[in-house]
This record gives structure tokens, C-alpha cells and sequence, in this order.
């Protein structure tokens, strides 16, 4: 929806279709080249239905947010850890043997963080540190990205970024 000042962008089938072509460097001449780009098209989206990736479904989130983070998946990162009573929200963490960094977006459980997308991979096992309180603790899995898999939308400022994690084949 457009609002005052604004124009949405919204072309028709046969729009794509035409530009579609034009990125070919062919020329879009006959009505058949509309019906069999509009057939293949359907099965395109059909395949991609059945396996689950849907590019049209919007499910509405909130996010607390915190003072000092500006970046927040949608979706959780949690990473469990030994204890994590002395973290606070927006403290940045980082890995004592990976040298992964990440910041605590939400209130941490008696045993796990949930967290912004980490910068480098933490590994099981490694003792983590808080850049302001100098508290310590050890990871006992690794950051989960189970519940933002298929995608993980960032959400920035005034925009927001996706990047598609789809693995293939399924």
C-alpha cells in the first residue's frame, strides 16, 4: 500500500515475462512465448510449493528491542550454555578459542542466549566472555538456527535484508 508521497511497484505476469525476455537478449514476438513463459512460471512456483519454499506467506513478528543493538534476526539464535545469570541484554560475547562475536538480544535464561547472527562460529565446549560484565561461562552446543533455517531476515534500521539459507534438494 502506497502512502502519501510514495508509488508502490507492483508489475503484472506480463511485465516479468517481457523483462524476463529482455534480460535474455531475446524478443518477446509471439503470444505462445507469453503462454509457455506463464506455464513455466506456474511450475516453477508449484515446485517450489512442494518444497516448502513460499515466497508470498508473511507471518508477523515482534521484537523487543535493545539499547545498542542494532541488527535482529527474525527468527531465534539460541546457543545453551553452562549458566548465563550474569549476561544482560546488549552485552557482546565472544568465544575464547573461536574468537566468535555476537550480542545478546533478549533476557538470558538460567542456561541459554539467544543472540544477533554471530561473527564466526562458536564451538561446543569453548569458554565464552562478556565484553562488559567479564562474565564467564562454557557453551554446551553451538548456535542453533533451528527456528530461523529455512530464512533469516535482518532487520536494520529502516530496512530489511533477507538472505535465503533454502537448502537444496529438499
Amino acid at each position: 500500500m502506497a502512502v502519501s508521497g510514495s508509488k508502490d511497484f507492483e508489475p503484472n505476469v506480463a511485465e516479468y515475462i517481457e523483462e524476463a525476455f529482455e534480460r535474455c537478449g531475446i524478443e518477446f514476438r509471439t503470444g505462445y512465448d507469453a503462454e509457455t513463459a506463464r506455464r513455466s512460471l506456474n511450475l516453477l512456483f508449484a515446485d517450489w510449493a512442494n518444497r516448502g519454499l513460499n515466497r508470498w506467506t508473511i507471518k508477523q513478528v515482534s521484537q523487543t528491542v535493545a539499547s545498542g543493538i542494532t541488527d535482529y534476526p527474525v527468527g531465534s539464535i539460541t546457543m545453551s550454555v553452562s549458566a548465563s545469570g550474569s549476561f544482560s541484554i546488549a552485552e557482546t560475547i565472544t568465544g575464547g578459542t573461536s574468537g566468535a562475536t555476537a550480542s545478546i538480544i533478549t533476557k538470558p535464561t538460567s542456561t541459554s542466549l539467544t543472540l544477533t547472527v554471530p561473527v564466526g562460529v562458536f564451538s561446543s565446549g569453548e569458554t565464552i566472555t562478556g565484553g562488559t560484565s567479564g562474565a564467564s561461562t562454557s557453551t554446551t552446543s553451538t548456535a542453533s538456527l533451528e527456528d530461523a533455517q529455512s530464512t533469516v531476515d535482518i532487520l536494520s534500521g529502516d530496512n530489511a535484508y533477507s538472505q535465503d539459507m533454502a537448502r537444496s534438494g529438499e
